[in-house]
């Protein structure tokens, strides 16, 4: 299978991170992809892995029919659909073209917006006299910062997220990394594959997950020794007993699970749970899906929350992800600050 990284400046790498020079091949595959559930595709069903958006628009040239004529890299013209208007985490415009995909607003294309608009507010603009809400590009629901919510989905057996095995990323980054022996705090460890997995290899491995359902399973499928044991947790309201007690914090499908107003909050959890020089293992969803678990994200928007706390030891796209995966999985180690 062959892949494509776009980068934060537009600019197009090829599978053996080379940057295209060729114009004419960079607009011809940039023009040709399309989204189809949530991963990017060429016409040619290749796989593209942009670190932010595929397109940064830098112009807005008119505003009709409830449509922005706009410019981005390469000259590209694309056509925005002015009803899927979005603000993301740091009030930046996402906004659709009329082919679907998500685009971002580059902070001279955003102040063109603002100029063209009749007004403009946190809940709308209005453009032409014509009202156009601002959504916000992740939508949380309250209903999964409450235990019985995951519970439910576990007795319900409604757990897509579940693998029955340990994460194919995962086996592959500790078979790359050859970590020494570490206590290792895995959040939101659902059914244990993950946990299990670290505990086989010889690290001190504790579970932690905010349903009981999801332990009861765990410990069924995998018991409890003096190398994994299972912790009911919520990861917002952590027991300080548990505070620098990690050499490692791993996290796989949680990031992505929890309301995304809390994500922040998430990152200094990790930075609580470990010691001087501890780390985090994350594989992040980075996939422009809005409505959640599993909410998406871009590869900016996790080294940007990570920069605060910790330093980047290394980061890569998964190229041994579950086929449903492919071309979504973030593998990043990095190192407390």
């Amino acid at each position: 299978m062959n892949f494509y990284k776009v980068l934060m400046t537009g600019e197009v790498l090829n599978a053996e991170g080379h940057l295209l020079q060729d114009k004419t091949i960079v607009v011809k595959v940039l023009e040709s992809i399309r989204l189809e559930n949530n991963q990017y595709l060429t016409d040619k069903n290749e796989i593209v892995e942009p670190f932010n958006y595929i397109f940064l628009i830098h112009k807005i040239h008119s505003f009709k029919n409830k449509k922005l004529v706009v410019t981005a890299q390469y000259d590209i013209q694309l056509e925005l659909d002015a009803e899927k208007i979005f603000l993301n985490h740091k009030d930046q415009f996402i906004i659709y073209t009329t082919s679907g995909l998500p685009v971002l607003l580059s902070a001279e294309a955003q102040d063109q917006l603002f100029e063209m608009a009749d007004a403009f507010s946190d809940e709308d603009i209005i453009l032409d006299g014509k009202i156009f809400p601002t959504q916000p590009w992740l939508r949380p629901d309250s209903e999964i910062s409450h235990p019985d919510f995951w519970t439910q989905k576990y007795e319900s057996k409604l757990t897509p997220w579940d693998l029955n095995e340990a994460s194919p990323s995962l086996i592959w980054a500790l078979q790359k990394f050859k970590l020494p022996r570490m206590r290792v705090a895995v959040l939101g460890c659902g059914r244990g594959h993950d946990a299990y997995h670290f505990a086989l290899q010889g690290h001190k491995t504790t579970g932690f997950d905010f349903s009981a359902k999801a332990l009861l399973e765990a410990q069924k499928l995998y018991g409890q020794s003096n190398n994994l044991t299972w912790v009911q947790q919520d990861v917002f309201n952590f027991n300080s007993d548990y505070f620098e007690q990690f050499d490692l914090v791993f996290d796989h499908t949680l990031f992505c699970a929890v309301d995304p107003d809390k994500r922040q909050s998430l990152v200094k959890t990790w930075e609580r749970l470990l010691t001087d020089q501890g780390q985090i293992l994350g594989i992040f969803f980075t996939m422009p899906k809005t409505n959640g678990p599993p909410y998406g994200s871009t590869e900016n928007e996790i080294s940007e929350r990570l920069s605060a706390y910790f330093r980047t030891d290394f980061w890569m796209r998964s190229r041994v992800s579950a086929p449903s995966r492919m071309g979504k999985e973030l593998i990043v180690l990095a190192t407390k600050i």
